[in-house]
């Protein structure tokens, strides 16, 4: 599982499925799968919460997504569920408890 992905969840308080060996770091925590749903929840939830815009752009006939957020810390990521996981970590310190439990119902589902 990708390291953001593993953090976000670890923020969350999200227990792993389970624990396996791992030659570099000890123990590797397995969680359960950042689905698609989760992940369409996790972006709806950020509309609604005015963390993530989504319009049309003037110019263009294209759609295209605002994040208010530097969700890949500059870096190039291509993989969506990934660059989804950072922002929600960056963003995990200035959420209410109430907004955090939000985002663990979802994780939970």
């Amino acid at each position: 599982m990708d390291n953001e992905i593993s953090k976000m969840f670890e923020n969350a308080g999200i227990k792993p499925l389970c624990q396996i060996p791992d030659n570099y770091c000890g123990m590797k925590n397995i969680y359960a799968d950042f689905t698609t749903e989760k992940q369409l929840e996790l972006i709806k939830w950020l509309i609604r919460n005015k963390r993530l815009f989504i319009r049309k752009a003037d110019y263009s006939s294209n759609f295209y997504m605002d994040i208010t957020y530097n969700r890949c810390n500059g870096v190039d990521n291509p993989k969506f569920e990934s660059c989804l996981a950072s922002l929600m970590n960056d963003i995990w310190q200035s959420l209410t408890n109430r907004e955090k439990d939000e985002i663990r119902n979802i994780l939970n589902a």
